[in-house]
């Protein structure tokens, strides 16, 4: 991806440009690994719409992340209460600090340039916790059962993001959290017209 060169030949007549790299899931306690996640995020993903503008793509698609969000309780505060905290919707700032989040909020940053830049349209998906069917909902820890979402939602909600046109820059969340007891989907259900087909338990 760091080839411009060669991911701009490689996206010559493609439709959308779909970023999905990710980068360790563990050993955070490494300088390396918080390097990779922002290589991955910023050079990498802003080298990738450089080459799809070039190759004259108009369309990207980035897997984000709901981690930009610190969890906050019921009357907006820092929660670290994983059961009954909630996240804001799209139009709250990010105010996570972690690593990996701030590899997330920087790439969002990036999509933003390029649909402001290029006149590209980019959708950031913020996801939560993609696990695959038969392991669904996840295991993890009780927020991850909350919200979890499936594979076969996860590549729903990802086609839903490459059909949206025309309108810029664009954040949804995504979450098998139908109920809304953790998260709102009214912006993914209303503009996407995407909702969760299997719904995390209460």
């Amino acid at each position: 991806m760091h080839d411009v060169g060669l991911v701009t030949s490689l996206a010559d007549g493609v439709d959308s440009l779909v970023y999905m790299a990710m980068g360790p899931l563990s050993g955070w306690e490494h300088t390396e690994t918080v390097v990779a996640h922002l290589d991955l995020a910023v050079v990498g993903l802003y080298s990738a719409l450089a080459s799809a503008h070039r190759a004259g793509v108009r369309h990207a698609v980035y897997t984000s992340s709901m981690s930009v969000y610190r969890l906050r309780d019921t009357n907006g505060e820092a929660s670290t209460d994983a059961t009954y905290g909630k996240w804001p919707d799209e139009t709250a700032p990010c105010d996570a600090t972690e690593p990996y989040a701030l590899a997330k909020q920087l790439g969002e940053r990036v999509c933003h340039a390029a649909s402001a830049e290029w006149s590209m349209d980019t959708v950031c998906l913020r996801l939560c916790f993609p696990t695959a069917d038969d392991q669904w909902p996840s295991r993890q820890h009780q927020l991850a059962r909350h919200v979890s979402t499936s594979a076969r939602d996860t590549a729903a909600a990802l086609t839903a993001a490459v059909i949206y046109r025309g309108h810029g820059f664009a954040i949804f969340h995504v979450s098998g959290d139908a109920a809304g007891r953790v998260m709102s989907l009214a912006n993914a259900r209303d503009v996407l017209h995407w909702r969760p087909h299997d719904q995390c338990p209460p």
